[in-house]
């Protein structure tokens, strides 16, 4: 509903030559095109806004579209060109002295760090963030911060400190009454309790997790908290409750979660030794592009790409299958091997087709991935990437 007026706006300030509107109304239409998945004609506007903003001298706009351009960039899966945008957009802020602005920039830039797994960096500058939100009294932001510090203080051993910021992040977020924020704390509490094999404690946290998101709607973590309570379950020798866990998790997860569908096989497969399980979820792995590594699973016990494969090569070595189980073996490691040769950036020309199909896929996914399904319309709205991201996937395939 709101491009024609953006287009109007675009049209009648381009009759009066006025170049500081146009970069504003530009950073806006660049915005609902990203919303709109047209990253492509997002990208365009966005750099045709920055040149706009740059020579006349709009340092703010210039900042807002830099974060535009960032954001834009990590959906794309170009985590050097989102740091980069980041970063530019930061120093600008604290140039400016708006702390505020420079302080969600330093968050960002974090949840950029995590996501690539860059511990340490990500670490440092949820510390730093952390710091400023709470001298300017920002907790909705402080308890983010608090809540991503904690999942990279858990994958780097520090489960103390990570349970501090936890805490922290629990307290402001029932303050808030975030009720599924408050559930995603214990899903983490969670995941790293039964890490720990403090069982019991994981359950009751995983419990909590499951009654705020049922409560607040947010199927997509629902579906993970689910799959966990499977885990603890199975681990607790319930088998058969973890496996009608699973199996319904499933039949909602086929549907809307590419990511929870996998984790529910690799599961089913260990449970069971259903070997389709697994190869079904080996065909998710190999017409994937990297997108399995979801921000509500951020422990190292969860981020195993080759858990299928690896599974299923348990599976034939108890069978005496050694054959077939060498053949997955070797299999995986040329799904390894893909993959670092499909991050390569040097390729030959005559890839750049299927490139662009790739960048392509991880937009959507990244999209899918990010969606909290908490309504009808955000539902509707994943199925329709999906569908987007099968055709695509089909398209790479031929």
């Amino acid at each position: 509903e709101s491009r024609p007026y953006l287009d109007s706006a675009h049209e009648r300030f381009t009759q009066i030559d006025d170049q500081r509107q146009l970069a504003m109304v530009e950073n806006c239409q660049a915005f609902v095109m990203t919303l709109q998945n047209q990253f492509r004609d997002a990208e365009m506007t966005y750099k045709s806004a920055l040149l706009r903003a740059k020579s006349n001298d709009l340092a703010i706009t210039e900042a807002e579209i830099e974060t535009g351009l960032s954001n834009l960039y990590l959906f794309e899966g170009r985590y050097d060109l989102a740091l980069n945008f980041m970063e530019r957009s930061r120093q600008k802020y604290e140039q400016l002295e708006m702390r505020i602005q420079s302080a969600n920039c330093e968050l960002e830039i974090a949840d950029i760090y995590l996501e690539l797994n860059l511990l340490p960096e990500a670490a440092s500058f949820y510390e730093t963030a952390g710091s400023r939100f709470a001298e300017l009294g920002m907790q909705a932001e402080l308890a983010r911060c608090s809540l991503n510090h904690a999942r990279t203080l858990i994958r780097l051993g520090n489960t103390n400190a990570a349970a501090n910021e936890l805490d922290r992040a629990e307290r402001f977020y029932d303050n808030e009454a975030n009720l599924v924020a408050a559930g995603s704390v214990n899903l983490v509490r969670s995941q790293m309790l039964f890490d720990s094999g403090d069982l019991a404690s994981a359950e009751i946290q995983n419990e909590k997790a499951i009654a705020a998101f049922e409560k607040g709607e947010n199927i997509r973590l629902l579906l993970f908290a689910r799959w966990m309570r499977a885990e603890i379950w199975a681990r607790l020798g319930l088998i058969k409750n973890a496996v009608a866990e699973l199996k319904e998790t499933l039949e909602t997860a086929g549907r809307l979660s590419t990511q929870a569908e996998y984790l529910c096989r690799v599961s089913l497969g260990k449970l069971t030794g259903d070997e389709t399980h697994l190869l079904e979820a080996i065909e998710i792995v190999e017409n994937s592009r990297g997108y399995l590594s979801s921000a509500e699973l951020r422990t190292s016990f969860f981020e195993d790409k080759v858990a299928a494969y690896n599974e299923l090569i348990k599976l034939k070595l108890g069978e005496g299958k050694f054959e077939e189980a060498f053949v997955w073996h070797e299999r995986s490691r040329a799904r390894t091997l893909n993959d670092e040769i499909g991050n390569r950036k040097d390729g030959p020309a005559s890839n750049a087709k299927l490139e662009a199909i790739r960048e392509e896929l991880t937009w959507y996914h990244n999209r899918i991935n990010r969606n909290s399904l908490a309504n009808a319309d955000e539902r509707k709205k994943a199925q329709d990437l999906r569908k987007k991201a099968a055709e695509l996937e089909a398209k790479y395939a031929e």
